[in-house]
C-alpha cells in the first residue's frame, strides 16, 4: 500500500491489487472515500490507517462507478453512507466536506467527481494511464466524455488505477484514441473482413501512445481489451465509397486454382475429350 499526501486532509492511497486507488477527504473526525480499492486486504490497509493512526472513521463513500467497486472492499467500511451514479437521478449534486465542495456530474453509467478547492478531478475508468478505456462506450462517447473532462480545467486528474496525474493525462488519451482509429480504418480498407479482424486485434499500443510514451502493463492489458471489443462491436468501420479490401491469401489461391482448372477444361472440350 502506497500512501500519498495530495494536501494537508487528502490522501492519495494505492493498493497493491490492480494498483486500484481510493482517495480520502478529511473533515474533522470523519473521512469521505472517492473510490475504493480493488480487495478486500488493501481495503483492510486504508481502513486501519485511517483509524488507527489518524483516529478518523470512513462515513461516506463516493464510487466514481459502480461496477468497479469491490464487495469485500466495501465491506470493510460498515455503516459509511454510498453514493454512487446511479443515486444521483436527477443529475449533478453538490457534497459539502470539510473546506472542501465536491461536485458530482453523472455521465452515463460513471460519476466525475470535480473537487475545485484541491483542483483534483476524479475521471473514474474514462482513462487507465495515457489511454483510453472504451468499456460499454462507442470510441465516439469516449472522446467526447474525454473533451467533457478537459473542460473543466483541472491539473490534477485522479483515475481509478495507477496514481494522480497531470491533465496532460487525457489529451494523450484522445491522441490514443485518434491513433487507434487510424490503424483500424487502414486495416479494414485494405483487408477482407476477416484478415481485418485479426490485425486489428494485434495492433501493438506503441502505434497508439503519444510519442514518447512507454506502455505499463495495466495499459497493455486495457489496450488488449478495446481492441476486442472494438472488433466485436465493429467499431469504426471502414467508410462508405472505400477502395475494396484486397482479398486474402486463400481467397486468392482458391481463385487461382478454379482459374487454372477452368482452362484445363476448355482445352479438353476444344480436343474433343
Amino acid at each position: 500500500m502506497r500512501i500519498d499526501y495530495l494536501s494537508s486532509d487528502i490522501l492519495l492511497f494505492r493498493g497493491d491489487s490492480l494498483a486500484a486507488l481510493a482517495t480520502a477527504f478529511i473533515d474533522g473526525e470523519r473521512a469521505l472515500l472517492v473510490d475504493v480499492p480493488a480487495s478486500q486486504f488493501d481495503a483492510i490497509d486504508v481502513r486501519d490507517y485511517l483509524e488507527a493512526t489518524l483516529h478518523k472513521r470512513v462515513t461516506r463513500i463516493v464510487l466514481t462507478d459502480r461496477a468497479g467497486a469491490h464487495p469485500g472492499a466495501l465491506a470493510m467500511f460498515p455503516g459509511a453512507e454510498l453514493t454512487c451514479p446511479a443515486s444521483l437521478t436527477h443529475g449533478p449534486a453538490q457534497l459539502l466536506w470539510g473546506r472542501h465542495t465536491l461536485a458530482l456530474h453523472p455521465d452515463g453509467a460513471a460519476l466525475r467527481v470535480d473537487a475545485p478547492e484541491a483542483d483534483l478531478l476524479f475521471v473514474g475508468d474514462s482513462i487507465v494511464g495515457n489511454i483510453a478505456l472504451l468499456g460499454a462506450h462507442a470510441p465516439d462517447q469516449a472522446d467526447q466524455s474525454l473533451v467533457r473532462l478537459l473542460d473543466r480545467g483541472r491539473q490534477r486528474i485522479v483515475p481509478r488505477h495507477m496514481g494522480a496525474v497531470c491533465n496532460r493525462a487525457l489529451g494523450n488519451a484522445r491522441a490514443y484514441l485518434a491513433r487507434l482509429r487510424a490503424r483500424v480504418l487502414a486495416l479494414r480498407t485494405t483487408l477482407a473482413p476477416g484478415d481485418a479482424a485479426v490485425a486489428i486485434a494485434r495492433i501493438p499500443i506503441e502505434q497508439c501512445l503519444v510519442d514518447g510514451e512507454w506502455a505499463t502493463p495495466l495499459e497493455r492489458h486495457w489496450h488488449a481489451d478495446n481492441l476486442k471489443r472494438i472488433v466485436a462491436n465493429g467499431w469504426y468501420p471502414a467508410a462508405a465509397g472505400a477502395a475494396p479490401a484486397r482479398r486474402s491469401r486463400t481467397q486468392a489461391c482458391c481463385d487461382t486454382v478454379a482459374s487454372v482448372l477452368t482452362a484445363m477444361l476448355g482445352r479438353l472440350v476444344e480436343r474433343g475429350v
